[in-house]
């Protein structure tokens, strides 16, 4: 997929995320054809978010873990998405619904790390151990933007940071 087209599957996205509004379907021509080019698209975004925002990106999500989510959306495996620092918060803190389309709410485990973890090796169960620092319970506030889902294509879940990742609302720091 060509930059230009990176660049305005993209910025189609962001102007829903920024606004609020439900989405549908990015034009035709954007539609990434692999979970590369839709995970270009999805960094291509956060970079436009970078200059809105005063944050970074915090964590990464990985999703659609289960077999039942991978055929419901139609996904082969599952894939990641990122959760910016302005999308964070402790216990306690009041979010309003008016604030949100459709939200929901999913249980969530959050992991801080200790050190990297060295994925060009195999890896046992004991060195992913060691790269712990700690595990949360945590929620994660899913807001359904969506118009039609069975509109929507495995690759435009991919480019839109797993489906609602970018404004989700995770409480994954420690409280």
């Amino acid at each position: 997929m060509k930059k230009k087209l990176i660049s305005k599957a993209a910025n189609n996205i962001y102007k829903y995320r920024i606004n609020n509004k439900t989405f549908n379907s990015i034009s035709k021509d954007c539609i990434p054809q692999t979970e590369k080019e839709a995970y270009l698209i999805q960094k291509y975004l956060h970079k436009l978010f970078d200059l809105k925002y005063l944050d970074n990106v915090t964590a990464i999500k990985i999703g659609c873990t289960t077999n039942t989510m991978q055929n419901y959306l139609n996904i082969p495996n599952p894939c990641a998405g990122k959760i910016r620092s302005n999308n964070c918060y402790k216990s306690g803190l009041k979010l309003f619904y008016k604030n949100y389309i459709k939200p929901g709410v999913e249980c969530e485990l959050a992991v801080r790390l200790s050190s990297d973890i060295n994925c060009q090796k195999e890896l046992s169960d004991k060195a992913l151990y060691e790269c712990l620092d700690n595990i949360y319970a945590a929620i994660e506030i899913v807001d359904d933007r969506y118009k039609n889902w069975s509109k929507l294509r495995f690759n435009n879940s991919f480019l839109n940071n797993l489906l609602f990742n970018f404004e989700s609302n995770c409480k994954c720091k420690k409280s």
